[in-house]
Order: C-alpha cells, then sequence, then structure tokens
C-alpha cells in the first residue's frame, strides 16, 4: 500500500534521450567502427605518399660437402624502398572506397541514434500512459469507496438491500484490484524506459 501511494519519479524525455546515447552500447560499437574507418582512410592516403621500406635479412652456410667452416658462411642483408609511381589508380580507388565505408558508418551511427531516440520516446510515453491509467484507477477507488460508504450507511439504517450492499463492496474490490494492475504496468513500463535509456 505504501509503495502505491509513493509514486514513479518523473523522467525528463530528453534527459533520458541523452542519457541512451552515452549509455548505449550499439552507439559505443559503432563510435568504435567509425574510429576504424577514419584509420583507414588516412592510413591509405598516407601509403599514397610514403614508399614502402623493408628491411631483410639471411644468415647461412653454402658450399659442397657437409664441411662447416668458416669459408662456407655467408650473411645477406638487404634494404629496400618500392615506390609506385603509377599503379592504375589504385591508391586512389583505396581511399575513396575507405571515404565510402566512413560515411557509410556515420550514415549508421546517426540512424542508429535515431532509433534509440525514437524507443525512448516511446517507451516515455508508455510510461506516461500507464502513470495516466494509474491515477485514473485510483480516482475509481476513491469514488468505489465513496459510494460504498454511502451504500454502508443505508445499510446499517436499513434503507438499502444487501444486494446494494454487496454490489458496491464489490465494486471497491475491483477498483483496488485495477489499482494493482495499473501500477504493476508503470512499474514494467518505467523498467522498460530504463532499458531502452541503457541503464
Amino acid at each position: 500500500s505504501s509503495l502505491l501511494e509513493q509514486g514513479v519519479r518523473a523522467y525528463d524525455a530528453a534527459a533520458i534521450i541523452g542519457q541512451a546515447m552515452t549509455g548505449r552500447q550499439e552507439l559505443t560499437a559503432l563510435q568504435a567502427g567509425q574510429a576504424a574507418a577514419a584509420s583507414a582512410v588516412k592510413l591509405n592516403e598516407v601509403k599514397r605518399l610514403l614508399p614502402n621500406a623493408y628491411i631483410g635479412g639471411q644468415i647461412g652456410f653454402q658450399g659442397f660437402g657437409y664441411n662447416l667452416g668458416n669459408n662456407q658462411a655467408y650473411v645477406l642483408a638487404q634494404v629496400g624502398l618500392q615506390y609506385d609511381i603509377f599503379n592504375g589508380g589504385q591508391a586512389k580507388s583505396k581511399i575513396q572506397q575507405a571515404r565510402i565505408e566512413q560515411e557509410k558508418r556515420s550514415a549508421q551511427y546517426s540512424e542508429v541514434q535515431q532509433q534509440i531516440a525514437l524507443e525512448v520516446t516511446q517507451a516515455w510515453n508508455a510510461l506516461e500512459n500507464a502513470r495516466n491509467a494509474w491515477s485514473s484507477s485510483r480516482q475509481g477507488l476513491t469514488a468505489a469507496e465513496e459510494v460504498f460508504r454511502i451504500v454502508n450507511n443505508k445499510y446499517r439504517a436499513s434503507q438499502a438491500l444487501l444486494l446494494e450492499y454487496l454490489d458496491a463492496q464489490n465494486r471497491v474490490t475491483t477498483a483496488r484490484l485495477q489499482v494493482v494492475l495499473a501500477w504493476s504496468e508503470v512499474l514494467i513500463k518505467e523498467a522498460e524506459l530504463k532499458k531502452a535509456a541503457g541503464q
């Protein structure tokens, strides 16, 4: 009973949407994807401008037979740079592909943001509707209790039938049940709002 009296805390729709934008895992994953796409663009731009460098080496033995002496040992070291002067536009194509992927990730991020905002708004509206239904059911309970009080007084004064008394009592019981059911719906909708907000 005391739980029903305290109500549910009020949520600001704009604040809860802002909280959802920072707390949802989907957005975190998409931000990582955007960062990876931006890195791919930079990497392809740098690869286009700078040559590929490589260093290599070998140590071994060569010669005839299985005599391992100092005159059969060799060391080979290589250092090289490779720069493509003309590659048929492949570098530009890779950069363009990376930019398209970056734009695609950005569009995905915006789309998911809009979906989350819509989901949170719908959950907030559902909570407000459930809260209004709970308030209405409490008013109905108050009205049923008042009618029962009047019928009870009439019944005690022998001015009402037993049937009227039982009907009023039944209406109070039904109204109490409606209040409890409406309250459970409020709690469910509040949990759905918290879930949508990423709490």
